[in-house]
């Protein structure tokens, strides 16, 4: 895995479970892989319409920092 994907990972709280199958996730996890995956290609834009939704108050707070 390459680091920048594994970096994204550790960010999002899912490198624990980045083996486990994606229909076992949460609503929660499914929403932190999906914010992974709209940064994988470090875009200079981003748009994002209520990406913190379903998210618990320590990862909306992460995930503005």
């Amino acid at each position: 895995m390459l680091k920048k994907n594994s970096h994204l990972l550790e960010v999002r709280n899912l490198a624990d479970v980045q083996y486990q199958p994606l229909k076992s996730y949460s609503g929660e996890m499914k929403q932190r892989v999906g914010i992974a995956q709209a940064l994988l290609n470090d875009p200079k834009l981003l748009i994002m319409n209520e990406t913190t939704v379903g998210l618990d108050p320590e990862e909306r707070a992460s995930f503005r920092d």
